[in-house]
Formats: C-alpha cells, structure tokens, sequence
C-alpha cells in the first residue's frame, strides 16, 4: 500500500507519533533514553525552525505536537530519527533499528483538533496507569516548559494559559471509550472524528472530559489550500 503523502504547509500543526522496533522498550534506560530525545529534539528544532509544542516519551514510543512553518517536517523528522538512532545505538551497543516503521503523523487544522490532540498527548501516561498526574510523570514536556502558544496563536485557544488551570484541565479524567474515539481521529491525516454509530456515542464524552468545544470555527482551515505535497 502507496504511503499517504505528506501535507506540508505553514499554517498545520501536527501530531506525530513513532513506536520502537517491534514495540520492543528502548535499548537503554528511559531516562538515559529521554536525555537523548530532549537533546536531539531540541537540536533538530533549531536546525529547521521548527516549533515543539508538546512531546511524551514512553517505554516503547512517543508523542510529539509540531509546527513545520518552512514546510520541512520530513526534513526535520528525517534528522530527529536518524540522530536519535545513532545515539541510543552508540549508547547501546546495539545495531538493531531502534524504529520500527516511519513515523504516523496527522494535520490539526483547528483549536479543537489541537486542544483534544494536547490533551492526549499529555494523558498518555495516566492511561498506562504509570501515574495519576499528569505532572507527576517525569518524561513529558511539563517538565521542559514549553510555549503552548507561540506562532500559532488562536490555535491554542482552548487550552489553558494559567498553568495551574492547565493542569487541572489536563488531570480531568477521561473514559476509555473517549480516548478511543481521540486515538483514532489522530490516525487520519486531518484529524477527523470517526463515523460509526459506536464512535459517535462514544464521541459525547469528548466536550465535558475533555473540556473542549468541538463547534469552534478552524484557526487556519482557510489556509489549508496552500498546503504543498510530496510523495
């Protein structure tokens, strides 16, 4: 099967996400392993001028919420990869592929899609049953402090700027049956709530858990046009 192309546009903000080679956990401790995706990340970013807005690692996978405004995502997800490849092996001793298949990655056109990928992404933890607290988890971009609102502006509307109220947004908890309807909009290259009978009575959950407004008018669904593709 034909890989879906790329969007590339300066107005998307996308979720990204990539496992380890047959789900396997990381060849090195997670903390010597989050130190190696931190810097590299970080480096990555400068590099391409991309902006991070988000980013959970797990055992065997992570999360990340990106800004591309020079349309280079492959570019900068290309270096991120291959570098954190050659770290965890040299620091592993391991030649094994450390990634086992490219990286899935969704456009979030509005401030909803964004609010309810945000969330997601910084619940993953708590849904492990890792951690009860989203802040309690030491391998997630709450310890970085990173912007929730920089160039994209109005596309974070709806997640809270006062820390302390982002936190308890963030600690409100969630069904299974919601995070699933979350889990498979991101799946789409435009994030998009499922059909299905079963999807859209799970989907009522998504504005009290959530705490997200799913009628709120697209940021940047007008610039969508000038996305640019590659294969």
């Amino acid at each position: 099967m034909a890989r879906k192309k790329l969007i590339l546009s300066p107005d998307c903000v996308y979720h990204v996400l990539n496992r380890s080679n047959n789900k396997e956990f990381f060849y090195i401790p997670i903390h010597e392993a989050w130190a190696i995706f931190c810097e590299v990340l970080s480096l990555s970013s400068v590099l391409y001028k991309t902006e991070i807005y988000s980013f959970v690692l797990m055992s065997n996978h992570y999360h990340l919420i990106v800004a591309a405004p020079s349309r280079n995502l492959h570019l900068f997800m290309r270096h991120f990869q291959t570098e954190t490849t050659r770290r965890i092996q040299k620091q592993s001793g391991r030649i094994n592929h450390v990634f086992g298949t490219r990286y899935k990655w969704s456009c979030l056109w509005t401030s909803a899609a964004y609010a309810l990928a945000y969330k997601y992404v910084l619940r993953n933890p708590v849904k492990a049953e890792i951690c009860t607290q989203v802040d309690a988890y030491p391998y997630s971009s709450l310890t970085l402090d990173l912007p929730i609102a920089d160039r994209i502006g109005g596309l974070a509307v709806q997640v809270p700027q006062d820390h302390a109220t982002r936190l308890e947004w963030l600690n409100k908890p969630t069904q299974k049956k919601t995070d699933e309807v979350i889990r498979r909009a991101l799946r789409r290259k435009e994030f998009s709530i499922p059909e299905g009978n079963d999807m859209r009575y799970a989907a009522k959950g998504i504005s009290s858990e959530y705490g997200v407004e799913l009628d709120a008018p697209g940021v940047f669904a007008a610039g969508k046009g000038m996305g640019t593709f590659r294969e």
